[in-house]
């Protein structure tokens, strides 16, 4: 085959998802977008409920969060709209059946797009064997730079998680638990006899809000904003604060689900758990938790009229506003609007993706005052940054944002110098603050290439200051005291996420690059171990976990094959043979 076999694997993806998306033309009732919602709600409450999950379980739930992203773009664009506002109906096994297959079939165009964005990283190469069938090949070995990074990190996230649980048994008595369990079984109702009605509880509400705002505050990168930073005209602590509301919303419907199905054996959960609200209404609810429920949060506020439509732009996706679903592996939504008085109350969106919506429907809503609230967290990170050191290494001077100047011309800064007076060790640290990527292989790589792009600026800078300066002039920049000794120079560079993507750059300059969390892990390790507590063997532990890091590869997979219709592709590594050969 002649051509570029990337491009065009590429463009046969494109040509089945249109296949696709003639079905969602002739859908004039948005049947097959609410259908798909329930199943994947219905999927996904089984599979977290599951304590048996295998490899092919897995694989559907992947899929399945690939695909609907992509189904919830493609059905909202391809009409001006339906012929109802919402949709009611029970699941038959006909209709589910259907709607997982193009579920199914979405996810694997999706996950074709993942591929090609792994051989675009130059990761493997891809070859067209025959019209509409492509074979990629993959190195023996594949490296997983990030798994340390990764793993430190939902280590710690488990712990914080266990924390937030043993605090909400403490707080909340049995008593009070046994009084919402007889609420919800009081309150609920079969609503014309297959669906499902419930009656307002002030307990239930603070019940529900209390555990989904502790369960919100755990989400890695809900803290990536200040409390008071501003999107639209709202603040970031409001937002916060409407997704813990909608997620106690989500909390307290499968609560009320499963206790209607124990009540009426009639109601199946299955039909149950995702339902449809009014876009009126629901502005209303949301104004009214925030004056409720804002006063105790920081920066929190009380809402207009105008700002609760701000608020719910960012919680949900909609005809004109399917921007954030673009990529592959974008974050579920909590609310799909189907309609202009009516939207979807996607269950799994509310949980499943964390903070991750929320931040990617900021950044495509608000890009400006996005990257500009960025800029805010490098303070936290300087606080954050001397208490963990602080409380571990003793002798320790700390100098914020140190102008880099030569011959009165700016050529950088340093965001955070490290002393120590005991050995004359300077740490040189840049704080950097880049966003999670989720599954989006595209974003992994052209964040990581702007990273390294800067951060190998600021190496470059920096080292021709020192060069060009010398230790009197570095000393005096520095506000380093008279008795400090002679200095030896160290580079670091903290990142709120991908700092393994440096590892080659700053082994370049014998520095380091990690989180806070690997940062706060080292701590740890280093006061279990004999050796002294000083910032040299600080870094050598944080050193010595990065080069084990770097010998974590991806597990490897046996040959795999994916159909889409007509267009097939096979996955193997190289020196193995074709899917099914002996």
């Amino acid at each position: 085959m002649t051509g570029n076999p990337l491009k065009r694997f590429y463009e046969c993806l494109t040509e089945q998802e249109e296949m696709f998306h003639q079905e969602f033309v002739r859908d004039n009732l948005g049947v097959m977008l609410r259908s798909a919602i329930n199943e994947v709600d219905w999927y996904l409450y089984n599979y977290l409920k599951s304590s048996h999950v295998t490899a092919e379980h897995q694989e559907h739930a992947y899929l399945l969060t690939l695909g609907i992203t992509r189904l919830v773009k493609v059905a909202l664009e391809s009409r001006e709209k339906f012929d109802v506002p919402v949709i009611m109906f029970q699941r038959d096994s006909g209709n589910a059946l259907k709607t997982l297959g193009v579920l199914a079939g979405l996810g694997m165009i999706e996950h074709g797009r993942r591929v090609a964005q792994t051989v675009a990283a130059g990761t493997g190469k891809i070859e067209e064997v025959d019209t509409e069938d492509f074979l990629v090949t993959l190195p023996p070995e594949i490296p997983d730079d990030e798994l340390y990074e990764r793993e430190v990190s939902e280590h710690y996230c488990r712990i914080l998680n266990s924390k937030v649980r043993e605090l909400s048994m403490e707080v909340v008595t049995e008593e009070v638990r046994d009084d919402v369990a007889r609420k919800l079984e009081e309150l609920v109702f079969p609503y014309m006899k297959h669906f499902i009605g419930y009656g307002a509880s002030p307990l239930l509400d603070e019940y529900f809000f209390g555990n989904a705002y502790m369960e919100v505050m755990s989400w890695d990168g809900i803290d990536n904003f200040h409390p008071a930073a501003e999107f639209g005209g709202v603040t970031f602590a409001t937002y916060v604060l409407a997704v813990s509301f909608l997620v106690s919303l989500s909390q307290k419907h499968q609560r009320f689900a499963e206790a209607l199905v124990k009540k009426d054996p009639g109601v199946r959960l299955c039909d149950i758990l995702t339902i449809t609200a009014e876009r009126a209404g629901f502005l209303q609810s949301i104004r009214d938790a925030l004056a409720y429920f804002g006063d105790s949060v920081p920066h929190a506020h009380e809402c207009t009229k105008e700002q609760a439509e701000t608020i719910f732009e960012a919680l949900s996706v909609g005809r004109g506003r399917t921007a954030v679903l673009d990529r592959p592996g974008a974050p579920l939504p909590p609310i799909v609007c189907c309609s202009q008085s009516g939207f979807i109350r996607f269950q799994a969106g509310a949980v499943w993706s964390g903070s991750r919506f929320i931040l990617e429907s900021l950044k495509t809503l608000y890009p400006k005052e996005y990257s500009r609230n960025q800029q805010t967290r490098e303070k936290a990170t300087q606080v954050a940054m001397q208490r963990i050191l602080r409380n571990s290494i003793e002798g320790l001077v700390f100098r914020e944002n140190i102008k880099v100047r030569i011959e009165g011309r700016t050529l950088t800064d340093i965001d955070l110098v490290i002393g120590e007076e005991k050995t004359g060790l300077l740490l040189l640290c840049q704080l950097k603050h880049q966003e999670p990527h989720g599954m989006d292989l595209h974003a992994k790589r052209e964040r990581g290439e702007r990273l390294r792009r800067q951060v190998g600026s600021w190496l470059e800078n920096v080292g021709h200051w020192i060069e060009k300066s010398g230790e009197r002039v570095v000393r005096s920049a520095l506000r380093l005291p008279k008795n400090f000794p002679a200095i030896t120079i160290g580079y670091a560079v903290v990142s709120k996420h991908h700092s393994a993507q440096l590892r080659s750059l700053m082994g370049e300059c014998d520095g380091t690059a990690f989180s806070l969390f690997q940062l706060f892990n080292a701590v740890n390790l280093l006061r279990r171990m004999r050796a002294k507590k000083d910032l040299g063997s600080l870094l050598g532990v944080l050193k010595d976990m990065d080069r084990r890091a770097s010998q974590q590869k991806h597990f490897r997979e046996e040959p795999v094959e994916w159909r889409i219709r007509q267009l097939r592709f096979e996955i193997r590594h190289v020196g193995e043979a074709p899917d099914g050969a002996d």
